[in-house]
């Protein structure tokens, strides 16, 4: 049922995926890897509450694992709980203080929370983490653009459309930076967002 589960996750089925995993989970199925899949596939399919309460069951049985810290924080952005989510995020990166992820995920929702210093100085971390992250420098380009530094948010973005030609989230940062520098063009960059939406079948894939 778990690897039922996996294949239909892989192919964006999610809510087909969930099914098998709760069939498992209900004929007792009772290990760590099976209810964080769960986890995932409930944040998938737009549950973050259950998500949350899957982690703590998680959590009760290992106080230390940094993953489920991790995915709680990500459960919380969802549901507008920008402060909760800096703890969770906190609480994984001072069990494990090398994962660039967990750095980003803060970064993320420190910008959220409108702390602005904060998510510059995690987001710069991560980008020195991360060996060439193109979201790492595309979120801290959100960071500066938020903060009123469009100059610096340029730079970022530049660096991360640089670092992943797929990637369309630095392209959709320049649209938004356009106003402010006469060398972005609006129209282009315009063009550039929707062929990449229509390419990927009307989704934005994450690089």
């Amino acid at each position: 049922l778990l690897r039922l589960s996996k294949y239909f996750n892989r192919l964006n089925s999610h809510k087909m995926a969930l099914k098998f995993i709760q069939k498992a989970i209900n004929l007792g199925t009772d290990y760590q890897d099976i209810f964080f899949e769960q986890a995932d596939l409930l944040i998938k399919t737009g549950y973050p509450e259950e998500t949350i309460f899957t982690l703590k069951n998680i959590l009760k049985k290992d106080n230390q694992n940094s993953k489920a810290f991790d995915m709680m924080g990500t459960a919380m952005m969802s549901l507008g709980l920008f402060e909760e989510a800096i703890d969770r995020f906190c609480d994984a990166i001072y069990l494990k203080p090398e994962t660039f992820g967990y750095y980003l995920n803060l970064g993320t929702a420190l910008s959220a929370a409108g702390r602005f210093k904060d998510a510059k100085e995690c987001l710069i971390k991560t980008t020195e983490l991360s060996e060439g992250s193109s979201l790492a420098h595309c979120e801290l380009g959100n960071a500066y653009n938020k903060s009123g530094n469009f100059r610096s948010a340029l730079e970022q973005y530049t660096l991360s459309a640089n670092l992943s030609r797929e990637s369309i989230f630095p392209i959709i940062g320049k649209f938004s930076l356009s106003q402010y520098f006469p060398e972005l063009k609006p129209e282009p960059l315009f063009k550039e967002i929707c062929s990449h939406i229509t390419e990927h079948n009307g989704t934005i894939e994450l690089n």
